[in-house]
Formats: C-alpha cells, sequence, structure tokens
C-alpha cells in the first residue's frame, strides 16, 4: 500500500482547510485542497499495483587486451632557433635552416 501517498495527501488536504481560513487563503487553500484528494485517491488506486525494479548485473562477454606500444622519437634542435625537429628532418619545421646530421 503507497501509505506515504495517502498520508502526503492527507497533510496537504489539512493545509488547505488551514488556508481557506481567510479570502486570500482560499485562493491558496483551494488547489491544496484539490491536490490532496488526487493524491489519496492515486495512492488508493495503485495500492493494489505492486512493483519491483530488478537490476541484473552480468559480466563482460569477452575481455579484451588493449596493448599501447611506447613509441621513442629521436628529435634533433635546430642550431638557429632550437626548435625540436624528427631527427629524418632536413629542414628546420619553424625558421627552415638546413639541419645538419
Amino acid at each position: 500500500m503507497r501509505t506515504g501517498l495517502i498520508v502526503g495527501g492527507v497533510v496537504v488536504v489539512i493545509l488547505g482547510f488551514i488556508f481557506t481560513g481567510t479570502i486570500i487563503g482560499a485562493i491558496i487553500g483551494l488547489p491544496f485542497i484539490l491536490i490532496g484528494f488526487i493524491m489519496i485517491i492515486w495512492g488508493l488506486v495503485t495500492s493494489g499495483k505492486r512493483t519491483e525494479q530488478v537490476i541484473v548485473s552480468q559480466p563482460p562477454t569477452r575481455t579484451e587486451t588493449v596493448r599501447t606500444e611506447i613509441v621513442q622519437k629521436i628529435m634533433v634542435r635546430c642550431p638557429n632557433c632550437s626548435t625540436l625537429n624528427p631527427e629524418d628532418a632536413t629542414y628546420c619545421s619553424k625558421c627552415g635552416a638546413e639541419l645538419k646530421k
């Protein structure tokens, strides 16, 4: 039984009746009463329905091995601008100076 919903509806209805004691409170209180009755009715209607939530966790079906290779690149520093260039470069990628081998 959804007692929480029913009890909440009763509380909201009671608050609605308390608010309706004044003229301005009636404007605020009437929606409280309406919402409270809807909560009570919804709690009674859905109390016969039983819902369960089942969480199934399955192990992974296959294992993947990830291999990473560490590649070391030898870099050559340009004598003109000190930029690092690949070992096989003939000219500097920044200033265009010829790299000595």
